[in-house]
């Protein structure tokens, strides 16, 4: 009876003790994120498709949009024009589109204007954008296509 009760400790004491030196080895917090360095963004990869595929949806949604730009390296500035719209209609990155988070102050003008800042990838769900003037926002990916309607 005792034998069967130390072969049941045995490997709770061996799990108890792994786990302590898996602990020791981990970092103290999240890795730091790599600096990026804005001064001199890179062009964009070639677009995977020459232009955004798209299909009717309905009179009342519009129309459904797929990404259609490259993977990007992480950490790394890209130059990035939001179109006439902005960057909060259709911003297209990393093969995804993506939401911007407004700042606290509300938005700035490049979300429904046009910009040519540079944009990068921080994480696979969290993008910083550059503005021209310098504003920094965090933009969130949209998992799967758009539906929306044209920009004017």
């Amino acid at each position: 009876m005792a034998l069967v009760r130390l072969r049941r400790i045995i490997p709770v004491v061996a799990l108890l003790a792994l786990g302590g030196v898996l602990a020791a080895c981990e970092p103290d917090g999240p890795d730091p994120v790599s600096p990026i360095g804005w001064s001199s963004p890179q062009e964009l990869p070639p677009p995977q498709y020459d232009n955004y595929r798209s299909e009717f949806v309905s009179d009342e949604k519009g129309s459904r949009f797929y990404p259609r730009s490259g993977r990007v390296t992480p950490s790394t500035a890209y130059r990035f024009d939001t179109g006439h719209c902005g960057l909060t209609f259709l911003a297209d990155f990393d093969g995804s589109f993506w939401q911007p988070v407004p700042p606290a102050g509300g938005a700035p003008d490049f979300f429904l204007n046009q910009d040519v800042g540079a944009i990068a990838l921080v994480d696979f769900d969290t993008a910083r954008y550059r503005s021209s003037d310098g504003t920094e926002v965090t933009l969130l990916r949209i998992d799967g296509p758009v539906t929306t309607f044209g920009c004017d």
